[in-house]
C-alpha cells in the first residue's frame, strides 16, 4: 500500500526545517517513485538544480473502484490509484 510509505515521507519532511529538505531534484523523484504526482509552486525564474525546497504538502489522494475476479458483481474495493503532493520551490 503506497499511503503509509508517502505519509513517512511526508512526516519526515514535514518535521524538518526548509534547509533540511534536500535538493528539489532528490525531493520531487522520491515522491513521484511512490507512484505520487508532483505539483510544483514556483517562485522565481532560475532553473530547478538553483531552486531551494521551502514546503511540502499533502494534497487529495485519488481513488479507484476495482471488481474482484469472481466475486460478486456488486462487490466492489476502493484502491489508492495516486497521492498528490505539492512541493513550494524559491528560485
Amino acid at each position: 500500500m503506497v499511503l503509509p510509505i508517502a505519509a513517512v515521507a511526508l512526516a519526515a519532511v514535514a518535521q524538518a526545517r526548509p534547509q533540511d529538505y534536500g535538493d528539489p531534484e532528490t525531493v520531487i523523484s522520491s515522491l513521484e517513485e511512490q507512484g505520487n504526482y508532483v505539483m510544483l509552486n514556483r517562485t522565481g525564474t532560475w532553473p530547478l538544480e538553483d531552486c531551494v525546497v521551502t514546503g511540502v504538502r499533502q494534497g487529495t489522494s485519488v481513488y479507484r473502484e476495482e471488481h474482484p475476479v469472481g466475486a460478486h458483481r456488486k462487490s466492489v474495493q476502493k484502491v489508492l490509484d495516486h497521492g498528490t503532493y505539492y512541493v513550494d520551490l524559491a528560485c
